[in-house]
């Protein structure tokens, strides 16, 4: 035992062994970036364990990655090899986890579902048909962001429905409740239902809190800030009469609001918990000085937060280095051209990362690793799991085990074809509602009851679906994830439908990847096969696309800032560094949002072990047209001993600009500067037709000027001629505020 204790404190500094061996009892750590978090629950998991009589399955961590849950284990298991049976959930892992076992408390069959972001989006087209709803008018994907919204501050339809006043809030009253129905009756959760699920089965039910808060004598909570309001009070109702709960957190770290994440919950910690220490991990191990000293100052014009100021044994290091570009294309070629010296040297491109503020920056920088024939992955493009094909075959799997679940139905009925248009799913559809039933059951009564409801074609085509389903049923319980996979591909003639496909190779080679996949979960399995299936299921809805970073392929990262938290680089390239991009234009008119994109920057800094590059644009592109950028506020924050500022460049060989789309866009562009024009950008523009807007960009043309407009709803983007136009021109009365150009 004293051996082990040796082990486990060996190496850590004052601070973080007082953190490891803090008793059961609340414990805040506030940790730097690269002050060594993980390690510290890495460590106190064996100490808890080898100290106080408590063995590893009492212990719940929780994580926001599978990553990250993956990591901790293996460090943990260095200590204590039977570690591995201590609970390491992500959130959303550990509430689908609960309502396996609970669920039947709020309705839910053990074989639920679990709806994606592409499946809510179908379910929600489909209630915009049956409500007769124009989709043009109410973007089915707000709608979902406010009911997603709504769940998280835990307003139900009903009392959604009472507090709309509005036209929109209305729509979404409607939706909502429909949505709501929908789910319930497919036996299926979406990703806010599993933790208001779990919250609510928790709280209505004392005996299973009970149970629950028993089960585990220590909880452990990693990325503590970015909690939001359900997730805060899971944590709470989980903790034992003892209070037996870690934290680990940076509220200067807090960048997901738009995930309803509230940084406050640490300082929230603290009132619920008052007699918790607090201990304040200020040691930076992963950057040098002067990334560090850039990063404090950045961050430290924030009010809302801590007072402190990271600080490293590592003295010495290399000063920031700052480019200033004519435009984003240009940007984008000398970057490539930094990273292929980099990589030619001692550098691998895993070492390397270029970090940007939005996705869509991320086009101009592949085209230019690719012209210089760099391997790259691309952090944020087409997760695995988000294939077409990939879904296809994981919704068969989802309908064998879920028979409720119609959005799977909906997927797969007529995939592979057969016959089985939308008219007649429609049919379906309107026929299955009255009667509150499935798709599957609602079939399975019409065919018994031989209810010819359909012309003969479509119920020849129906009932050869069913047939087809019922085969695989009776797989289901002797095969295995992967065999019953292979299965589905072969009853169905899956295979022979891709070989049609262009792309047909690769999408069988994303198939067969995921067969090893499933083999290789139900080899770690000891579930039968029924609920083996349930498991790789749930493991593929729950993955994220940082999970999915491939380490072993030697190849720089592109990756925004928002997906980069987690993660470290030898060499980071933050790129885009202008106001209306970083800060984003949506946070210029609230100081909690600009705080919150000084956070974003204060991330993007502090990934950087040992070089940081910066760069900004003199003018972007926006829909085609070139506009006048300024540099970051938050690159004047950065001390000027820090950095080194570069703006003048040689030209670089413009040849391969033939590879960029759209370039007829810049042929008659003009410096905007030798212009004599008698107007400003952001002047208020007054049309007959299209009202007033804001003047964004204009070009000079041959006989007249090219005009940028954005104008208010519902008009939107315009581009119109100055001298043709039906026009006035005036100054705003305000100061200018950037748009937003970008978007997301």
């Amino acid at each position: 035992m004293a051996d082990l204790n040796h082990k486990i404190l060996d190496g850590l500094s004052e601070k973080q062994q007082t953190a490891v061996t803090h008793p059961l009892k609340p414990l805040l750590i506030v940790a730097g970036p690269g002050s060594g978090k993980t390690r510290v629950m890495s460590h106190r998991i064996p100490w808890i364990v080898n100290n106080f009589n408590v063995n590893p399955y009492e212990i719940l961590a929780v994580t926001f990655t599978n990553k990250a849950a993956k990591e901790l284990m293996d460090r943990t298991r260095v200590f204590l090899p039977n570690t591995s049976n201590a609970v390491v959930k992500t959130f959303h892992g550990f509430a689908s986890y609960f309502l396996r076992i609970e669920g039947h408390f709020d309705g839910l069959d053990r074989a639920f579902s679990i709806y994606d972001d592409t499946d809510q989006l179908r379910v929600i087209k489909n209630i915009f048909e049956e409500l007769d709803l124009n989709v043009k008018k109410n973007n089915p994907k707000v709608v979902i962001s406010e009911i997603s919204k709504s769940k998280n501050l835990d307003i139900t339809p009903s009392l959604y429905s009472k507090k709309a006043n509005s036209y929109f809030e209305e729509i979404v009253s409607r939706v909502y409740l429909r949505y709501n129905e929908i789910l319930s009756n497919s036996n299926s959760c979406d990703f806010d239902d599993l933790l208001l699920k779990t919250k609510n089965i928790l709280l209505d039910n004392i005996d299973v809190r009970d149970k629950w808060s028993n089960k585990y004598k220590q909880v452990i909570i990693d990325e503590f800030q970015d909690t939001n309001p359900l997730q805060f009070q899971i944590s709470n109702l989980l903790t034992n009469n003892e209070k037996s709960i870690s934290v680990v957190g940076d509220p200067d770290q807090s960048i997901y609001s738009w995930r309803h994440a509230v940084p406050t919950n640490i300082l929230e910690f603290k009132k619920s918990y008052k007699d918790c220490l607090v201990v304040n991990l200020d040691e930076s191990y992963r950057s040098t000085q002067p990334i560090l000293e850039a990063a404090d100052s950045i961050i430290s014009n924030n009010s809302n937060r801590f007072k402190r100021k990271l600080w490293t044994k590592n003295k010495d290091g290399n000063l920031i280095k700052y480019n200033s570009y004519s435009d984003e294309e240009e940007e984008a070629v000398s970057v490539a051209s930094q990273l292929s010296k980099l990589t030619e040297t001692n550098d691998s491109a895993n070492d390397c990362a270029i970090m940007y503020r939005v996705n869509a920056q991320s086009r101009v920088f592949e085209v230019a690793l690719n012209s210089l024939g760099l391997k790259y992955r691309l952090i944020g493009g087409v997760r695995f799991y988000d294939r077409k094909e990939i879904k296809d075959i994981l919704a068969y799997c989802k309908i064998l085990i879920n028979p409720n679940d119609d959005s799977a139905f909906e997927r797969i009925i007529n995939c592979p074809p057969r016959g089985i248009g939308l008219r007649t799913v429609n049919k379906i559809s309107l026929e299955k509602n009255i009667t509150n039933k499935s798709y599957i059951s609602f079939i399975e009564d019409c065919m018994n009851n031989e209810n010819e409801f359909l012309p003969k074609r479509s119920l020849d085509a129906i009932r050869e679906f069913m047939n087809l389903y019922k085969k695989l049923i009776t797989q289901l319980s002797i095969q295995e994830p992967h065999e019953l996979i292979n299965t589905i591909i072969s009853i169905t003639n899956y295979d022979d439908y891709l070989k049609n496909d262009e792309d047909g190779v690769e999408r069988l080679e994303n198939i067969n990847e995921l067969k090893y996949s499933a083999e290789e979960f139900s080899a770690s399995s000891d579930s039968d096969n029924s609920e083996a299936l349930i498991e790789f299921i749930e493991n593929s809805s729950l993955n994220s696309n940082v999970d999915s970073i491939n380490e072993d392929e030697e190849s720089i990262t592109l990756i925004t800032l928002h997906q980069a938290k987690g993660l470290e680089y030898k060499n980071v390239f933050i790129v885009g560094m202008e106001e209306g991009l970083l800060p984003h234009s949506r946070s210029m008119e609230s100081e909690e949002e600009l705080e919150e994109e000084r956070r974003l920057c204060y991330v993007g800094i502090t990934r950087a072990k040992e070089n940081l590059f910066l760069s900004s644009s003199n003018r972007r592109r926006f829909q085609g047209i070139y506009d006048n950028a300024i540099q970051s506020r938050f690159l004047d924050e950065i001390p000027s001993k820090n950095l080194i500022k570069k703006s003048k460049y040689k030209k670089y060989d413009e040849s391969w600009k033939k590879t960029f789309e759209k370039k007829q866009n810049q042929s008659n562009f003009k410096d905007t500067e030798i212009v004599e024009v008698d107007f400003s950008l952001g002047d208020k523009v007054t049309h007959t037709h299209f009202g007033t807007g804001k003047l964004i960009s204009y070009r000079v043309l041959a006989n007249d000027i090219e005009l940028a407009i954005r104008f208010n709803s519902p008009y939107g983007m315009k581009k119109i001629l100055k001298e043709k136009a039906p026009i006035t021109i005036s100054s705003p009365e305000e100061t200018k505020d950037l748009e937003d150009y970008y978007g997301i």
